[in-house]
C-alpha cells in the first residue's frame, strides 16, 4: 500500500516538512488547501471551490489511480498540515505513455522558500520510477512568470505557446507548454 508513504522529510525555516503520498486521512486538508487556491485566486485551472462531496470523490479516485500506478501524487506536509501538492498522471495512449502530465500547488505563504523547487524535484524523481515516464510536459499561464521561472530553473524549457489559450477569470492569458527530458 501506497498511501501514506514518506518520500522525504526535510527541516527548512525551523519547521519540519514531509514529502509523502496522500491519504484519505488527509481529505480535510486538501479541501482546505484547494479553497484557499482558488481564493487566492492563484493562476490555475481550477476555479471554483469543490463541493466536499466533490472533495471526496477526486481523493477516492485519486488514490486508486496512486495504488494502480496511473499516477503519481505526493502532498507537501509541514508541521502536520498539507499545504500542497503535486501530481505527475502519465498518458493513457501507447504512443505516448513515456509522457507525463505534471501540475503543482502551493499555499502562497509557502511560496519563495524552495519547498516548490523541492517538490518538483521529488515528484519527477518518483514519476520517473514509478511511471516509467522519460518527457514531463505541462502547461502553464504566460502572465505567471514566477512559476515560468520555477520550472526553467528545474529543468523545463518552453516547447509551444497558444496565444490567449487560457482565461483565467475574466483574463486570457497565454497557454505556454513546457517540457523536461529526463
Amino acid at each position: 500500500m501506497i498511501q501514506g508513504r514518506v518520500v522525504e522529510r526535510l527541516h527548512i525555516c525551523g519547521k519540519q516538512a514531509v514529502f509523502r503520498y496522500p491519504k484519505f486521512d488527509d481529505l480535510d486538508d486538501l479541501f482546505r488547501l484547494i479553497c484557499t487556491i482558488v481564493d487566492e485566486k492563484a493562476m490555475l485551472s481550477i476555479q471554483k471551490k469543490p463541493t466536499r462531496r466533490e472533495e471526496i470523490q477526486w481523493l477516492s479516485n485519486l488514490l486508486v489511480e496512486v495504488e494502480n500506478r496511473e499516477t503519481v501524487h505526493l502532498v507537501l506536509e509541514l508541521q502536520g498540515e498539507v499545504v500542497g501538492s503535486a501530481s505527475v498522471e502519465r498518458e493513457k495512449s501507447a504512443c505516448q505513455n513515456h509522457v507525463g502530465h505534471l501540475g503543482i500547488m502551493l499555499r502562497r505563504d509557502i511560496r519563495g522558500k524552495g519547498l516548490g523547487a523541492r517538490l518538483l524535484d521529488i515528484i519527477i524523481e518518483e514519476a520517473t520510477k514509478v511511471l516509467k515516464v522519460n518527457i514531463m510536459k505541462l502547461r502553464v499561464m504566460g502572465t505567471n512568470e514566477t512559476a515560468q521561472k520555477l520550472y526553467r530553473r528545474c529543468g523545463f524549457e518552453e516547447v509551444g505557446r497558444i496565444r490567449n489559450g487560457l482565461r483565467h477569470y475574466d483574463r486570457y492569458a497565454d497557454e505556454i507548454t513546457m517540457v523536461r527530458y529526463l
